[in-house]
């Protein structure tokens, strides 16, 4: 087409272009083209259509070759809006636009063809229906845009089963049940910006099963239910790329590492990902990327794992597996590591800073943290984590290597609150053990005097109270009595000499911090109780509820949850009546 092409059509009276073949099939005629000598759209400023070619509630089927789209577009830019292209034997839209006038698709519905949609130079591919295409749904290069649209049960051979991009924006799509032989079964970003997307249940051969992104930024996406087979990263696959702010939650990796995200060279930091399955570091796996305030849940074997980068401010919690392993990292500092299945966190030269790590089970390594090598290891709060495993005799900290091992807030863990494990003394003064009795410090410190293979932790001078600067100890021991819709609650004051510490009581019917329920006759969840360690929360219902507890000190710093005490949803049966 080297003129105006105006094909305007309405939802009752399609026009149709197709095959003349009694039995139709793909290939079966050339294509529509519209040529640089063509008239291009014009739009108001709203966007509505004013002027030039415009295919509009068409249907074009049964077109296209190996190398050429059944609807193309040549450096020209007609409006293609409200069409169905189907079956078409390469692309069924194949648009190349320029910088100054963008080639529009919107409100389409394409399926049955090898590429689904391939847009070039400045396209504007909006609001479209894109499903069962055979190589790849959508793909985009340089300065194009995907917006609002619906990918769906597409295929490739190699990278980008729903969305490939390169140079350009993909943002507030729903790309579903997508697969790629290679990368990125969802999307495949290059150099692109990958903005709140829904992005579930896709598949890739190798990494990225919901999304690939190399240079790029991820940004505010819902990824769950995604898997990769043999590569990384079930949910997000990044590599010197930013990922930030995104929900990634059950998605898996078979052979590989990152179940939820791989991160390689990029910055990890905001995101909520719970429930991802891989056999290495299920939550997180980072390689030289920094990973900082993500809350990081209930994966099924460890939270975190990174290498040559900082782990920092992060929330780890019920992790089956280890909660953060680190090696050779800038530092572990301010994160809350709390109820993982195997342990705490596993630092392997790298320094262990202003970490809480409570309420973690161990067994294999026998520690809340297990300190392999040098670094500091400083204003850390370790308590009330427990040794599962006969063997694994240690609850609190094992040391094998040479830290410098100060103002540490440590007690209650079980069987002992540090073992040192290397052959060389420890210089370990200015700790918090929970007591002022020396002798019940040696008890719950395993070295020299135990076993005379191993160094000393020479622990004094040690303090009299929690360190001001480590976290805030969470309380130990809630304890509750049910009954009807009230529950009378006590636990352990935090052990201290002088340092005053006051209590909030959180409530909620789900069961997972941050516990912001509402109704009780006490008030909204957290009830401030000042320093009281009894308090009866009344106005609760017949339903389920979860209680939990926190601390706080005169400078307003408040501690992790302890832990959690519940009542139990009630079960109703119905009585059938026999006459």
């Amino acid at each position: 087409m080297n003129g105006a092409l105006i094909a305007r059509g309405t939802a009752a009276n399609l026009i149709t272009f197709t095959s003349n073949q009694a039995s139709p099939a793909k290939g079966d005629w050339k294509n529509i083209e519209f040529t640089d000598s063509s008239v291009d759209a014009t739009f108001d400023g709203a966007g509505n259509y004013t002027g030039g070619g415009i295919l509009e509630y068409c249907v074009v089927e049964y077109g296209g070759s190996s190398v050429i789209g059944a609807v193309e577009t040549d450096i020209a830019s007609p409006l293609i809006d409200h069409c169905t292209v189907r079956n078409s034997a390469s692309s069924g839209i194949q648009a190349v636009g320029t910088n100054s006038t963008p080639v529009v698709i919107r409100n389409n519905t394409v399926s049955g063809n090898m590429w689904g949609i391939l847009a070039f130079d400045g396209s504007s591919v909006i609001s479209n229906i894109v499903n069962g295409n055979t190589n790849g749904g959508i793909g985009v290069l340089y300065y194009s845009t995907v917006t609002g649209n619906t990918v769906s049960g597409n295929s490739a051979s190699d990278e980008g089963g729903g969305i490939y991009a390169k140079g350009s924006t993909v943002m507030g799509n729903t790309v579903s049940g997508n697969s790629a032989s290679d990368e990125g079964g969802g999307i495949y970003a290059e150099s692109s910006t990958v903005m709140g997307n829904t992005v579930s249940d896709n598949s890739a051969g190798f990494d990225g099963g919901g999304i690939y992104a190399s240079y790029s930024t991820v940004t505010g996406n819902i990824v769950s239910g995604n898997s990769s087979s043999y590569g990384d990263g079930g949910g997000i696959y990044a590599a010197q790329s930013i990922v930030t702010g995104n929900i990634v939650s059950g998605n898996s990796v078979s052979n590989g590492r990152g179940g939820g995200i791989h991160a390689s060279y990029s910055t990890v930091t905001g995101n909520t990902v719970n429930g991802n399955l891989a056999k290495i570091c299920s939550g997180i796996d980072a390689e030289t990327s920094p990973v900082t305030n993500n809350a990081v849940r209930d994966n099924s074997d460890g939270g975190i794992c990174g290498a040559d980068g900082q782990v920092m401010g992060n929330t780890v919690n019920d992790n089956s597996g280890n909660g953060i392993y680190a090696r050779d990292s800038i530092g572990v500092m301010g994160n809350i590591v709390s109820g993982n299945s195997d342990g705490g966190i596993f630092a392997w030269d790298s320094p262990v800073i202003s970490n809480t790590v409570t309420a973690n089970s161990v067994s294999t390594w026998g520690s809340a943290v297990y300190f392999l090598g040098s670094g500091d290891f400083l204003y850390n709060t370790i308590i009330g984590n427990t040794a599962v495993s006969p063997t694994a005799m240690i609850g609190g900290v094992a040391i094998d290597g040479t830290p410098q091992f100060h103002h540490n807030n440590l007690y209650g863990n079980s069987n002992y609150d540090v073992v040192v494990l290397s052959s060389g003394d420890i210089s370990g003064t200015h700790n918090y053990w929970g007591t002022v009795a020396t002798v019940d410090i040696l008890a719950h410190v395993y070295d020299w005097y135990d076993d005379s293979s191993r160094g000393r932790l020479l622990f004094i001078p040690y303090v009299q109270d929690p360190d001001p600067d480590a976290p805030v100890p969470p309380p130990q021991n809630l304890r509750a009595n049910f009954t009807g819709g009230s529950a009378s609650l006590s636990w352990d004051a935090i052990p201290s000499t002088t340092t005053g510490y006051s209590y909030k009581v959180y409530y909620d019917d789900a069961c997972t911090p941050s516990y912001s329920g509402a109704g009780a006759t006490q008030g909204d969840s957290p009830v401030d109780v000042g320093n009281a360690t009894q308090f009866a929360l009344s106005g609760l219902g017949s339903g389920g509820i979860c209680i939990a507890v926190t601390a706080y000190d005169t400078r307003g710093r408040e501690s992790w949850y302890s832990n959690e005490v519940s009542r139990p949803w009630r079960a109703y049966l119905l009585a059938v009546l026999k006459r």
